[in-house]
């Protein structure tokens, strides 16, 4: 075990870890709105790719959206039922 799964392991120092990462995740999306509106960095093709955290927002829903298909076409399609060789 690793010096950082130890420190993980205490559960007041795991929510600390969480509140940091999740900080250090809005921090991020207002950067990239900052840095839109700072340095107008190109025009998108369409106007919804120009709106603020386009990126972040497409990538975000696109990424849930593979889980939640992926899992739906596991469930219903690869596996079989327990007496399926029987």
């Amino acid at each position: 075990m690793n010096i950082f799964e130890k420190i993980l392991e205490i559960p007041d120092n795991f929510k600390i870890a969480k509140k940091i990462f999740y900080i250090c995740l809005i921090l991020i999306a207002l950067i990239e709105i900052a840095v839109v509106y700072l340095f107008h960095l190109g025009h998108g093709h369409f106007w919804f790719e120009n709106l603020p955290a386009f990126g972040t927002t497409y990538g975000f829903i696109s990424c849930i959206l593979i889980i939640v298909v992926s899992k739906f076409l596991g469930k219903k399609w690869l596996m079989k039922k327990e007496d399926y060789y029987d």
